[in-house]
């Protein structure tokens, strides 16, 4: 069996570039640390993650492949859940505590500044496998698409708020304080 040499790579450039430099099968993996979680709506499509990056991944990967997505969200975590499940991904693994769980995964620089804050790293490793249905596919389009939905219920059990959905969280306890229903679609 002939040795097959790796290499890391990172790409400060959006997901839809991917197809332009690489060729059918010949990604092993691929990771996502920390993307911006894009907590509204409007710019759902934009999370690396979504169900369509994911199908957008799928011609790219060799047998056994995976992705892995890190993030202090557990909003974004949570969301992604439906999402690889959506685009036909098997699951591996799921964690509420990479750095417990896989210290494998290298320390990043941004991880380790939002650990200091009372951050866990929220993580989930996934695998392509059979093709998802048009229906499932529809499904994780019609998912619920902002993350406030997953938000807990009672914001004041949060004890750090993931980095881009402070405005957000603000809102809602403002929004609690006065009385206010929460409504998902405003974040």
């Amino acid at each position: 069996m002939p040795h097959r040499k790796s290499a890391a790579l990172v790409l400060p450039r959006g997901a839809a570039s991917l197809p332009q430099l690489f060729a059918a099968g010949e990604l092993d993996a691929i990771t996502i640390n920390f993307p911006t979680p894009q907590p509204k709506a409007k710019y759902a499509k934009k999370r690396l993650v979504h169900v369509d990056h994911l199908m957008l991944y799928r011609p790219l990967f060799s047998a056994g492949a995976t992705v892995t997505l890190r993030t202090d969200s557990k909003p974004l975590r949570d969301y992604a859940l439906g999402q690889f499940a959506a685009a036909g991904y098997d699951t591996l693994w799921v964690s509420d505590d990479v750095r417990r769980d896989h210290p494998e995964h290298p320390e990043t620089e941004y991880e380790c500044r939002t650990r200091e804050m009372g951050a866990v790293v929220y993580g989930i490793c996934a695998t392509p496998g059979a093709q998802p249905s048009n229906e499932q596919l529809a499904a994780g389009r019609a998912q619920e698409q902002s993350l406030a939905y997953y938000l807990p219920e009672n914001l004041d059990e949060l004890t750090y708020v993931p980095l881009g959905m402070e405005e957000a969280v603000e809102n809602f306890r403002n929004r609690a304080r006065k009385g206010k229903k929460r409504l998902p679609q405003e974040s």
